[in-house]
C-alpha cells in the first residue's frame, strides 16, 4: 500500500482557542496549487483526515471534489492541554520521551500507535493508494517509525511545512519504506 501523508494548511494562530479549533488561512499559495495538482493525478482507493476541521478543511481545497473522505479520530494530533509559550521546547521534551505524558500532553507512543492501528485497518482492506491528512506532530512520528528511528526529531519536525507531503510504502507485514520525505517536496 502506498500512502500519501498530507500535513494540513496554513491555519490562523488563536491562543485563545483549542488549536483543533483553528480556521485555515483563506489564502491559497503557490505551495498549495503545486501540491494540489500533485494530489489530483493520484487516483486513491481512501482519503481519510482527522475529525479536527483544519484537516478536513484541507482536504476539501487539496483533493478533487468527487473524493470523498472519512473522518477519523485516530489522525487527530497528539492531545495537548492548551496554549503554551514554550511550545517548541515542550515539542523537543515529548519527543525526547515518547512513553511518558509530559504536562498533560499525550505520550508520542501512544499517538504513533493510534496512526499504526489504522494504517493496520486499511492494510487488511488491500487499499492501494490511501490519503491521509494530517498534523505535524504525527507526521514526524510516523516518519521517525519509517525510518526505523527509535524517536522522532526536533529537528525534522521543524523542517515539515503546513502543508507538506510525504510518500510512504507500506507492506502486508507493516514494514515502512519512505519514498518521497517531506523536505523533498517544495515550491521551486
Amino acid at each position: 500500500m502506498r500512502i500519501h501523508f498530507v500535513r494540513h494548511l496554513p491555519t490562523v494562530q488563536n491562543p485563545s482557542a483549542p488549536s483543533r479549533d483553528w480556521l485555515l488561512a483563506p489564502e491559497i499559495t503557490a505551495h498549495e496549487t503545486m501540491l494540489t495538482k500533485r494530489l489530483r493525478q493520484i487516483r486513491f482507493d481512501a482519503l481519510l483526515t482527522s475529525t479536527e476541521p483544519k484537516s478536513h478543511n484541507s482536504a476539501a481545497r487539496l483533493f478533487p471534489e468527487e473524493l470523498h473522505y472519512l473522518a477519523d479520530s485516530r489522525l487527530n494530533e497528539l492531545s495537548r492541554a492548551g496554549f503554551i509559550e514554550d511550545y517548541v521546547g515542550q515539542i523537543e521534551r515529548v519527543f525526547a520521551r515518547p512513553e511518558q505524558p509530559i504536562n498533560n500532553w499525550e505520550p508520542a507512543a501512544v499517538c504513533l500507535s493510534r496512526v499504526l492501528h489504522l494504517i493496520e485497518e486499511l492494510l487488511s482492506k488491500e487499499n492501494q493508494e490511501v490519503g491521509l491528512v494530517g498534523h505535524g506532530l504525527q507526521a514526524a512520528l510516523l516518519r521517525a517509525h519509517a525510518l526505523s528511528q527509535s524517536q522522532a526529531r526536533l529537528e525534522d519536525w521543524q523542517r515539515i511545512q503546513m502543508a507538506d507531503y510525504m510518500h510512504l510504502s507500506v507492506s502486508k507485514e507493516m514494514r515502512f519504506e519512505l519514498i518521497e520525505d517531506f523536505a523533498n517536496f517544495r515550491t521551486p
